[in-house]
């Protein structure tokens, strides 16, 4: 009888520790801090598959602190300090799974907040060419063409380049629309009906 108490006075001890215990590290336990944590607009839930390969990151010439880096299958993205933490630039795209696949984003050399990508994939047909003049807050589509940003050939190079010589001077090269040229950097484009499919051009 006595050892029979005995085990139940020190089960009764061990329980009212063990809550004890728990009680106080749970005071030690604080939820995050929302204050201290980076904000860019609000979050929202991602359908499975977000995220993706990261394609290309790409300097500003006249600023090497912005960078633009985009994703076969999860946009496209801005730093301000030179890689160091990152914000969402393709939320002002029209809602459309094909504007998350990027294949090819091209920064002006004289101004890092003029930037033109180019999106689509295999599924949902022709996208285009959009073009920011504030640094990816807001886009505007100034062609239309079908690009994978998704395709097997997605790592193979760039389909959006400039005319060393000349930064107005643009060209794209996009799958069953052949290739087009601007001369006033993105604004308005020129298809050349020679060629219809083209792998990347640099």
């Amino acid at each position: 009888m006595t050892l029979l108490l005995r085990s139940l006075l020190v089960g009764i001890l061990v329980c009212a520790w063990g809550t004890s215990a728990f009680c106080v590290a749970d005071k030690h336990v604080q939820p995050s801090d929302e204050k201290s944590m980076p904000s860019y607009g609000q979050w929202h839930s991602s359908r499975f598959g977000g995220g993706g390969y990261v394609q290309q990151v790409v300097i500003s010439p006249s600023n090497p602190k912005r960078v633009y880096m985009y994703v076969d299958v999860g946009g496209v993205y801005r730093s301000d300090d030179a890689g160091r933490s990152w914000r969402m630039c393709h939320g002002s795209l029209p809602a459309n799974r094909s504007n998350y696949s990027v294949r090819g984003l091209w920064v002006d050399p004289e101004d890092p907040d003029y930037v033109i990508i180019a999106t689509g994939n295999r599924w949902d047909g022709r996208k285009g060419i959009y073009v920011s003049t504030d640094g990816g807050t807001t886009w505007e589509m100034t062609y239309k063409a079908w690009f994978w940003g998704n395709g097997h050939r997605r790592a193979a190079g760039n389909v959006l380049v400039s005319d060393p010589e000349n930064s107005n001077r643009l060209y794209i090269a996009a799958v069953d629309d052949g290739w087009a040229t601007s001369n006033d950097r993105g604004k308005t484009w020129q298809a050349n009906g020679q060629l219809k499919s083209l792998a990347p051009i640099a």
